[in-house]
This record gives structure tokens, C-alpha cells and sequence, in this order.
């Protein structure tokens, strides 16, 4: 008999672009309910789905050369990976951007959680001790 361990994120559907603008009260939703402020530069970039439910959602603004992005995760969905793969999504759209406009473009990421400052150190991001707060950078 064949055992085959599964991922929590094998049911998670990730959909972003202008697909995800029918969600964006439920990614509001799931914001306000763990503490995120999204700021009004922020433009809905990705959500997660199980099934029909909106269980998590990265939001992302570029000013000037400077890229950001904030991630919220249903609190049932937490530790599961939803918002490292979210992140993964923004850090690519980042990589994709940097490509075309060179070494310029900078990613700064205002961390308010502590299991978003594991995954980003993960990712390769260090503290910027240039700003205010808890802030990584990735160049």
C-alpha cells in the first residue's frame, strides 16, 4: 500500500492579477480581523482560495523605485504556508519588475508579525537598519 503525505496547500487555489478584484471585501475582511492595516497605496495582487473562501490575500505598491507588499492570512490557516507562498508571489512580481527596471528598484517590507519575519529571513531579507520600525530589505 502506497502512503502519500500531503501539503495543506494542495487544496489552496492562489489567483492574482485583476482575477482577484471580486474578493477584495474578503481580503479586507481577513486583514482587519489579524491587526493589518493596508494602506491606500496598496492594490489587492494575489489571494488564496479554499474552494469558494477567500483564506488569505498579499497586497503590493510600488512609490517611485520602492516596492512593498503585505500579506494576511485567516487565523484557521495560519503555519500552513498560505503566506509564505503568497509572499513567494509578490517577491517573483518584484523580481520580474527589477529585471526590466534594473538595480534601482528596492524591496522594503514593514513586519508586524513575527512568523512573517521567520519567512522573510527564510527568503533571504535582512533588518534595514536604516528604517524606523521593523523593516527588511532585499536588494
Amino acid at each position: 500500500m502506497n502512503w502519500y503525505r500531503t501539503s495543506a496547500l494542495d487544496s489552496v487555489r492562489f489567483i492574482v492579477g485583476e482575477s482577484v478584484l471580486p474578493y477584495y471585501n474578503a481580503a479586507m475582511k481577513i486583514a482587519r480581523a489579524g491587526g493589518i492595516t493596508i494602506l491606500r497605496d496598496k492594490e489587492l495582487f494575489a489571494a488564496a482560495l479554499s474552494g469558494r473562501q477567500v483564506i488569505g490575500a498579499a497586497w503590493e505598491s510600488w512609490q517611485g523605485n520602492d516596492y512593498s507588499f503585505d500579506v494576511a492570512v485567516d487565523k484557521a490557516w495560519q503555519n500552513r504556508g498560505v503566506g509564505g507562498k503568497l509572499s513567494d508571489l509578490c517577491i517573483r512580481e518584484f523580481d520580474e519588475i527589477k529585471e526590466a527596471y534594473g538595480e534601482e528598484a528596492r524591496m522594503h517590507i514593514h513586519v508586524v508579525n513575527p512568523i512573517m519575519e521567520h519567512v522573510l529571513q527564510n527568503r533571504g531579507f535582512t533588518k534595514d537598519p536604516t528604517m524606523n520600525g521593523i523593516f527588511y530589505a532585499r536588494q
